[in-house]
């Protein structure tokens, strides 16, 4: 992956961006320049969409009222997901910021959920 995405200057600048930020590894920079080609053009709320992490009503009347993320693309979900867990416990902004969901009654996994949204 590294030796792909030095190559191309474009793709290395984007790289050093992204690792430069406290929580964003190898393995997430390079998911997000394969993944969201997108990624610089967008802003937080299309980006956050786009990876399916951002929320949407359901208009049914038995579930009225509850949001739940849907669709997008999933490798990136996916790695997102791991390395929000890491966040949690190692970045103190994003910790602090899941303490406090998690102390008003969120439950663990919707607090998981608005942290990944967070990042972006």
């Amino acid at each position: 992956m590294r030796t792909i995405v030095d190559s191309d200057p474009a793709q290395k600048a984007l790289f050093a961006c992204l690792t430069a930020l406290k929580g964003v590894g190898l393995v997430l920079a390079c998911t997000l320049i394969a993944n969201m080609r997108e990624l610089g053009s967008l802003t937080r709320h299309q980006a956050a969409a786009l990876i399916g992490v951002a929320p949407s009503t359901t208009t049914a009347a038995r579930g009225a009222g509850y949001r739940a993320i849907a669709g997008g693309r999933r490798r990136v979900r996916n790695v997102l997901y791991v390395a929000t867990l890491s966040a949690v416990r190692c970045n103190g902004p994003i910790r602090e910021f899941y303490r406090r969901l998690s102390a008003g009654g969120k439950p663990a996994k919707v607090a998981l959920v608005a942290c990944m949204r967070r990042w972006w």
